[in-house]
């Protein structure tokens, strides 16, 4: 499938947010009352640089004026016959719900990290989503990338407006403030930098939502999500049991909107999605339950080849099996145990099958089990898959999905 038209262009490249920091340096010396102070007010005016640097990379300009030619497929995005992004650099991709004031909507490709990015406008939603088939970046066939702030930013909304509302009155009070003013300063542009250069990530899965930051790892299954609503900042979670999660996306008000409809929309199709699934009573034989794992792999075979503890009644049909493994409202650990009871007969449409699956979910040990099953046929490898996907599970925060805190999580809060 290819996708050709002309449409206004918001690129985010990276030469002109260079040419931002030379500018700033250059500016840090001419506001230097001595030599003792360039070096200070150079790092100062650098952090500055740094922080528009990195927020622009969320953050599109405006488009142009003049509609650019636009062509996409399976390989990537290209202007005006330039390659523009790759599909392998595309992390993210979304269109708009609401057009602009022009009527248009805005198709957003994000590249990784530092990465190049853009908005795309196009005249109606029709040709967004047209045009994200054509990059073969259907939301439904795997899991959703966003990058969001970390938990504790919300503590320093109020530093990160301060010091970001007026930079240039900053810079000339810099003339007048002490070395160890100018050091504090420098010290807390630091601090609002982080979130922006170490950001959370969000992965939404047809299984829940995982959040990660640094060592923090954290997922919540859809079906642990009572309430989903959004706001100016981000997305907020109301767990059962009246917990409450924020995913914040940006700082200022209405900063990241397009991103909050883009997380809000997708987590509310999961939510629903999951609502209408019920469990297989299949699940208390194929769940783990406390076996260890070679009796569970072994058990777990017999009920593939059709028998367990010597009779076939307690045999699951294959087609109960891909029920249980494709449920995302099912056990995590009954849907590990279905996809080793088909691990067997897999044949290579099964193992293409199971390897989409495994791109739609969020929960690190489902995924790489899924995709260990998918990839490895000998038994001693699909054995070090499994342990992979277990040692994976041990570092989450919430192993079950819950929204209680694993033992681990409850050690490092003391």
């Amino acid at each position: 499938m290819r996708f050709e038209g002309d449409a206004p262009i918001a690129k985010r490249g990276i030469a002109w947010r260079l040419l931002v920091v030379d500018a700033l340096l250059f500016l840090s010396v001419g506001f230097s009352t001595g030599w003792q102070l360039r070096l200070v007010p150079t790092l100062f005016l650098a952090g500055l640089a740094l922080y528009a640097l990195l927020g622009a990379t969320r953050t599109p300009r405006k488009p142009g004026k003049t509609p650019h030619r636009v062509t996409a497929d399976a390989g990537g995005l290209s202007i005006d016959g330039v390659t523009y992004m790759d599909r392998a650099s595309i992390e993210n991709a979304y269109c708009e719900e609401k057009p602009d004031d022009n009527g248009r909507y805005a198709v957003h490709l994000e590249g990784r990290f530092l990465g190049r990015g853009c908005a795309i406008y196009v005249d109606t939603e029709q040709e967004g989503r047209a045009l994200l088939a054509a990059l073969q970046h259907d939301p439904s066939a795997s899991a959703a990338h966003f990058r969001a702030l970390p938990p504790w930013a919300k503590h320093i909304r109020w530093l990160a407006v301060l010091l970001t509302a007026s930079p240039w009155v900053l810079v000339n009070v810099l003339r007048f403030v002490p070395p160890w003013g100018i050091g504090l300063l420098v010290a807390l542009y630091g601090v609002i930098l982080v979130p922006t250069v170490l950001p959370q990530r969000v992965d939404v899965g047809h299984d829940g939502v995982f959040l990660r930051w640094l060592g923090n790892k954290r997922f919540i299954s859809f079906s642990a999500i009572e309430i989903v609503t959004g706001s100016k900042l981000g997305v907020d979670l109301f767990l059962r049991g009246e917990r409450h999660v924020e995913i914040r996306l940006t700082q200022k008000d209405g900063g990241a909107e397009g991103q909050v409809n883009a997380l809000l929309a997708r987590i509310k199709e999961g939510v629903a999605a999951q609502a209408g699934l019920t469990r297989a009573d299949e699940e208390a034989f194929l769940a783990r339950t406390g076996r260890d794992l070679e009796s569970w792999m072994r058990d777990m075979r017999a009920l593939g080849a059709g028998e367990m503890g010597g009779y076939r009644a307690a045999a699951i049909p294959r087609e109960r099996l891909w029920a249980v493994v494709e449920n995302p409202a099912a056990d995590p650990s009954a849907r590990e145990g279905a996809a080793l009871a088909l691990s067997a007969t897999l044949d290579a449409d099964d193992r293409a099958r199971l390897a989409a699956l495994a791109q739609k979910t969020a929960q690190p040990r489902l995924r790489v089990a899924l995709d260990g099953v998918s990839r490895e046929k000998d038994e001693s490898r699909l054995r070090i898959a499994l342990e992979t996907a277990e040692s994976t599970a041990s570092e989450l925060e919430e192993p079950d999905g819950s929204g209680a805190p694993s033992p681990r999580a409850q050690r490092r809060a003391k």
